[in-house]
């Protein structure tokens, strides 16, 4: 289907690329990853009182002050004896860390960096353990996908955080997420359990509709964009065509993602 293969082609081309990370850093950022992870998944009461997520630098300063048991109750619990121990000796200079931004640092491999890209972790596992669900439009999960979406990328945005490139994909996935939830994509998806006749629509120039092939869909989608356009407003009306040209050029870069990958022009 034309709109599995746009979708599969955004997330397969996305790779996450890691902060780099010090061998002398392990205890305290595999701690930290748990740590985020139990505070974004909710396991512990206290860290619903404090956003431990924030970007904002006043909001993070007065979250690892006044939150500075909370966190530390939790990583007693998910981290081992020795990390515990060794982040409560060193709590102020970790907290610091994490809330004040190098005044000098250029480079992008500061600690501070590399402590605040990991509470970005858990979302991403969350985005990927669901993003080749298709659900329908309206469904609860795309819309949770699309809470999600905006999230994520809001913990991704400072700039030392993630390669730009990650930054750039999960904003193009994103964007198909909140395709999926419109009219346009439920018209397509109508379109291929009930597709018109190609024979009705002189604008094809004799092309087949239903023609399966990435290559088939990028030229629907281009050459023949305006005739689609016509074909939709009569199949599922006015409403489909709200950001038509936005929504099929998103198709498009996933065609053509899917057919740099595979090599593959038409299905089988």
């Amino acid at each position: 289907m034309l709109k599995l293969h746009i979708f599969s082609a955004l997330f397969i081309s996305l790779v996450y690329s890691a902060p780099l990370n010090s061998d002398a850093l392990v205890d305290v950022t595999s701690c930290l990853k748990e740590f985020y992870q139990a505070a974004y998944s909710g396991e512990y009461n206290c860290t619903e009182k404090f956003d431990f997520f924030s970007n904002d630098a006043v909001t993070q300063k007065n979250t690892y002050t006044l939150g500075k048991d909370c966190f530390l109750s939790v990583i007693q619990g998910e981290c081992s004896k020795a990390q515990y121990s060794s982040i409560t000796k060193n709590y102020e200079q970790i907290a610091e860390t994490i809330t004040e931004e190098p005044e000098d640092e250029t480079s992008c491999t500061g600690l501070h960096y590399t402590y605040n890209a990991l509470k970005c972790t858990p979302m991403m596992k969350d985005f990927f353990a669901i993003a080749f669900d298709m659900p329908k439009m309206n469904d609860p999960k795309l819309l949770g996908m699309i809470d999600l979406c905006d999230k994520m990328q809001t913990c991704m945005s400072p700039t030392c955080y993630y390669p730009e490139e990650t930054k750039k994909q999960i904003k193009i996935s994103c964007e198909g997420f909140h395709m999926m939830n419109s009219p346009f994509s439920d018209c397509m998806t109508n379109l291929q359990t009930h597709p018109p006749r190609s024979s009705k629509y002189s604008c094809l120039n004799g092309r087949d509709f239903n023609a399966k092939g990435m290559e088939t869909g990028i030229e629907m989608l281009t050459t023949y964009r305006e005739c689609i356009k016509e074909i939709m407003k009569d199949s599922c009306g006015e409403e489909a065509l709200e950001n038509f040209d936005e929504y099929a050029d998103i198709s498009v870069k996933g065609l053509q993602k899917m057919k740099a990958l595979t090599g593959v022009l038409y299905e089988k």
